[in-house]
């Protein structure tokens, strides 16, 4: 007789190994290669002066993006023309993927209250961009600080640094709104009243001003309460409808790869974990949809003690390596709130029993009349 074997639910680590395994297999590359190696025409010898130069200390993608274009260019002087284009064409499609977290607890009357035991929601918005979309609007930023300020040269300075990564800055036009000022509206003049009725009326209008503000500022928190916890509940169940009607496409953004032999398709993975137990949290979702922007909900239970719990959500990618995110996830864990022993739901349920006790005996009696009418024949 053989022994069965418990089932044993894989590790942090184990799950993380197999992600970091999915993007050594597309890119061809060992785990702790350089994510440089990624682009083309870069290679073990000249990896080592983009790395190690005196200047800048190039590491991951986002280092090579973020320099200006005249620092890249020298930095990768080694480069012909040609192919120094290819290599700023291919790092400038990379993706690039911010994520916005909301906790709340759904099906609750304080959705903002994580309490202990209860079904925690994470909501957590994706929105991809490429390299190019971002880091050109940053540096359009800096050149703009640079330039001297000359009158008469604004304009043209804008029109120059039009094409490559600085066509989309709109930081001017922001400051430039800011600057308008809205017509002021002339109030009516106040009818004067005698000293005696002012002061009367001033005090009426205090004490039942107040209490009329006090009041409507009371019904306006909880309406708006009850409001956005409804309008979050719909938004949920939209979004669930949604999941299980539409069925989208699969086809988000081909992968830059130098050796993958077919045609790959840019996934992620969205999960939370504890970094300090090393624990996960919530199950792994696989993100095959993301094209602009994607929201994922993260469910898990709460902890079952009261406190402060620091997790982490990560967001990794299933085709490039150095592109994962990490973020920060706090929650703030309260004592749950008593069972009430007295609820109206429960009211009608008795009433519905002591309904169906009366109907129970009339049905007994009779059939108890019948019996004696039977007795008599």
């Amino acid at each position: 007789m053989g022994h069965k074997r418990e089932f044993r639910a894989p590790t942090l680590a184990s799950l993380e190994n197999c992600m970091k395994l999915s993007q050594m297999a597309v890119q061809g590359l060992q785990q702790f290669k350089s994510p440089l190696l990624q682009l083309p025409h870069i290679e073990e010898d000249n990896l080592r002066r983009v790395s190690n130069h005196k200047k800048y200390k190039i590491k991951t993608i986002q280092d090579l993006v973020s320099l200006k274009e005249s620092d890249r260019h020298t930095l990768l002087h080694f480069l012909e023309d040609e192919k120094y284009e290819e290599v700023m064409a291919v790092l400038g499609s990379f993706p690039y993927v911010t994520m916005d977290i909301k906790s709340q607890v759904l099906d609750d009357e304080d959705s903002n209250n994580i309490t202990v035991g209860s079904l925690v929601t994470v909501l957590v918005k994706l929105t991809r961009q490429t390299m190019a979309e971002v880091f050109e609007k940053e540096q359009s930023i800096c050149a703009a600080e640079e330039q001297p300020a000359e009158d008469g040269q604004g304009e043209t300075n804008k029109n120059r640094t039009k094409g490559g990564w600085q066509q989309k800055s709109k930081g001017p036009k922001k400051t430039a709104k800011s600057k308008k000022k809205k017509p002021l509206k002339k109030k009516p003049t106040p009818v004067l009243l005698p000293q005696s009725k002012q002061q009367k009326q001033k005090q009426a209008n205090g004490v039942v001003g107040n209490e009329a503000a006090v009041k409507e500022d009371e019904e306006e928190v909880s309406d708006k309460g009850s409001d956005s916890e409804e309008e979050e509940l719909q938004q949920s169940i939209q979004r669930k409808e949604r999941a299980l009607l539409e069925t989208k496409s699969k086809i988000t953004h081909p992968v830059y790869s130098l050796y993958f032999p077919e045609e790959k398709q840019e996934w992620w993975w969205l999960y939370i974990a504890d970094r300090k137990e090393q624990t996960l949290i919530s199950m792994p979702y696989h993100v095959c949809t993301l094209k602009d922007t994607e929201e994922v909900e993260l469910k898990f239970p709460a902890p079952g003690k009261p406190g402060n719990y620091q997790y982490t959500v990560f967001l990794r990618s299933d085709s490039y390596m150095g592109l994962d995110q990490i973020k920060p996830l706090k929650l703030e864990v309260h004592e749950a709130k008593p069972v009430p022993e007295n609820h109206p739901q429960w009211d009608t349920a008795i009433e519905g029993d002591e309904d169906q006790e009366d109907s129970e005996g009339f049905e007994d009696s009779f059939e108890e009349e019948e019996e004696e009418e039977e007795d008599d024949d």
